[in-house]
């Protein structure tokens, strides 16, 4: 069975570079129906950052970046970029 590994991968890279303290790691475990204020609240955490990176170890054209990118562009603050981190686009 496939288990995601993304976020233990972010989290112990984090840890090994000591990056605790720049570095802020946000895991959306439910998509439907989107959480809308808890991501808000937790994003607001982070006002000061620079940039937001959604990731995930699907495809850019599969996997959820296409169906929630405009939600999280909707939560971020005006000075803030927001980027992906993930396989290229793939046709299977």
């Amino acid at each position: 069975m496939f288990k995601p590994r993304v976020y233990y991968d972010l989290f112990n890279g984090r840890k090994e570079r000591e990056l605790a303290d720049d570095i802020a790691i946000v895991r959306i475990e439910q998509l439907y129906p989107f959480p809308t204020e808890q991501l808000a609240a937790e994003l607001s955490k982070y006002s000061h950052a620079k940039e937001v990176v959604w990731v995930q170890e699907e495809p850019r054209n599969q996997g959820a970046w296409n169906q929630i990118r405009h939600r999280l562009e909707g939560l971020m603050g005006a000075k803030q970029a927001l980027t992906f981190a993930g396989r290229p686009s793939s046709a299977s």
